[in-house]
């Protein structure tokens, strides 16, 4: 709906074809228009400052470089999955951990490694049950983090 209300705002006009570097310049949107439209009206982080904290959060939990790889893979996934699924347990997943993540850091947990395994064993069933493995619930954990910040 973003993209077609900034489509409207530079308007039409269908004579002007003939003249294709003038409506380029004037009438279409860009890539880098499309990333700013979504950007502005979405509450998505950019990329490069997602990857930059996603690494300073490996680095201080002293992941190696294998783990941390392992980890991204599993970030990933569970970022795709959170921006394109709009389903009631990925809201109550998503508020889960939001709610947690403020509740541990306003009671003065600083570090991240202490952070999951406080939330983890905080979790029901019905939010363990969504990832396989730790690791997975994890990475879940620190994409939330990341992305509400």
């Amino acid at each position: 709906m973003l993209l077609i209300d900034e489509l409207y705002r530079k308007g039409k006009v269908t004579f002007d074809f003939a003249k294709w570097d003038e409506l380029l310049k004037n009438k279409a949107l860009t890539s880098i228009q499309i990333s700013k439209v979504i950007n502005e009206f979405t509450n998505i982080k950019d990329e490069g400052k997602i990857e930059i904290e996603f690494n300073n959060i490996c680095t201080e939990m002293g992941l190696k470089s294998l783990q941390t790889k392992k980890l991204k893979r599993s970030f990933d996934r569970y970022k795709r999955q959170r921006i394109s699924n709009t389903s009631t347990l990925q809201k109550d997943t998503t508020h889960f951990f939001t709610d947690n993540i403020d509740k541990a850091i306003n009671n003065g947990v600083t570090e991240m490694t202490v952070l999951i395994e406080k939330i983890f064993n905080s979790a029901s069933d019905k939010i363990k049950k969504q990832f396989p493995t730790k690791d997975e619930f994890s990475t879940a954990l620190i994409c939330e983090y990341i992305m509400m910040n």
